[in-house]
């Protein structure tokens, strides 16, 4: 008789055991697929970084640039130095210069601006998904504490009923066999 008891409690607990797994299988599944997602998302992020910093940096066509501003300036100077033209020449050249050198710091200025800002959202989006999957799994976490505790409850009263049950069940039957 206690056999039978103690074979029905185990049987009714290790339902509530295959239970609780395939609720935090379900559960681990869930997180799992969110982390990928949040990899995925990390990826991308890299990735337009990582194409920022090349639009920033070199486009590779660097060099050919500083050779023709090189030749540009030994030429202007050649032609400066070797020019019968006078000073209304050579303001006229230098204010071209200028005005060239200013565009080009305008224009560098704008992009500097523009790619920091960039930085500033791109970091924003970083640190808000951040939050979003840690609020997730904070949630997810606490609703699988909160489903393996009423699982655990569950289980420790229908252990509880089978087990009163059984005892109400024996209890006659050692009563006639006292008789």
């Amino acid at each position: 008789m206690f056999d039978a008891t103690s074979g029905i409690r185990e049987g009714i607990a290790d339902e509530g055991a295959a239970l609780r797994d395939r609720s935090m299988d379900w559960r681990r599944r869930r997180l799992q697929h969110k982390v990928e997602t949040l990899h995925d998302e990390l990826d991308r992020e890299r990735e337009a970084r990582r194409a920022l910093a090349d639009a920033m940096g070199n486009t590779g066509r660097g060099k050919r640039r500083y050779g023709f501003l090189r030749l540009l300036v030994i030429g202007g100077g050649a032609y400066i130095l070797g020019s019968r033209a006078g000073r209304e020449r050579y303001d006229q050249m230098t204010g071209w210069v200028r005005n060239v050198r200013g565009r080009v710091m305008t224009t560098a200025r704008g992009v500097q601006d523009e790619a920091a800002q960039t930085v500033v959202q791109v970091r924003d989006v970083a640190v808000d998904t951040a939050r979003t999957v840690a609020g997730d799994v904070k949630g997810t976490a606490a609703q699988v504490r909160d489903d393996a505790a009423v699982g655990a409850r569950r289980v420790t009263a229908e252990t509880s009923d089978a087990a009163q049950r059984l005892k109400k069940e024996l209890a006659p039957s050692a009563d006639s066999k006292d008789v």
